[in-house]
């Protein structure tokens, strides 16, 4: 909790609202991705300067880590069909779910999801992270067969052919604090009731031998 300062999630918050509509396009599902502030100095920072470095570095090995290429700016706006009371507090269907790159057909395309939060989520279905516990453990020996048969199934949210995985946790959150997620972790982006948009930035981080790893098995 609170591993970036205020005053860095202010100044990445500032570049993306002063930009955000130059270039925007959009993901669907209420997301919208900004692809010309992805590797501004104040995006960078937010990994980079912060204690989300350090404990990045922890989980993958001090030097190990390759260079930053690019994050993710996801903005996800309210949704006016939707109000507060109309919704359960966790993800109401355990299929509804992906893992990040099987659509590109990979398997393993990094080695840590990192979601640093830059505006407050205190409560379920204001666009929280969802995941669902002990999922990666799951689907770890099932992701290289469904590649291996040029599957993109579990990169598809809405397909209902995926594993069921119970309940999916909504993170409450506040500005400046970070998840760190396995690659393999079942995740989404839960609904937004709320009246504010949904402001979070994503890092892929990948180990200095992860592709040789990937490669041998």
């Amino acid at each position: 909790q609170g591993l970036v300062p205020d005053a860095i999630c202010d100044a990445a918050l500032k570049d993306i609202n002063a930009r955000i509509f130059e270039l925007g396009s959009r993901e669907g599902g209420g997301v919208v991705s900004a692809q010309h502030l992805e590797t501004t100095p104040a995006i960078r920072n937010l990994l980079m300067s912060s204690g989300a470095w350090t404990v990045a570095q922890r989980l993958i090995g001090r030097g190990k880590v390759l260079p930053l290429q690019r994050a993710q700016i996801a903005l996800r706006q309210p949704d006016m069909r939707l109000h507060p009371g109309m919704l359960p507090p966790h993800a109401p269907n355990g299929w509804q779910w992906h893992i990040d790159g099987m659509g590109q057909g990979k398997h393993s395309p990094f080695s840590l999801l990192i979601g640093i939060t830059l505006s407050d989520v205190p409560r379920p279905n204001m666009g929280n992270f969802i995941v669902f516990p002990g999922s990666h453990g799951v689907l770890l020996p099932l992701v290289k067969e469904q590649v291996m048969q040029g599957s993109g199934l579990y990169s598809n949210e809405a397909d209902q052919r995926k594993p069921d995985m119970g309940k999916g946790k909504q993170i409450i959150a506040r500005k400046g604090d970070v998840v760190f997620a396995h690659q393999k972790l079942a995740h989404r982006g839960g609904p937004n009731a709320s009246p504010n948009i949904r402001y979070k930035v994503y890092f892929r981080l990948s180990h200095v031998q992860h592709r040789q790893q990937v490669d041998t098995g």
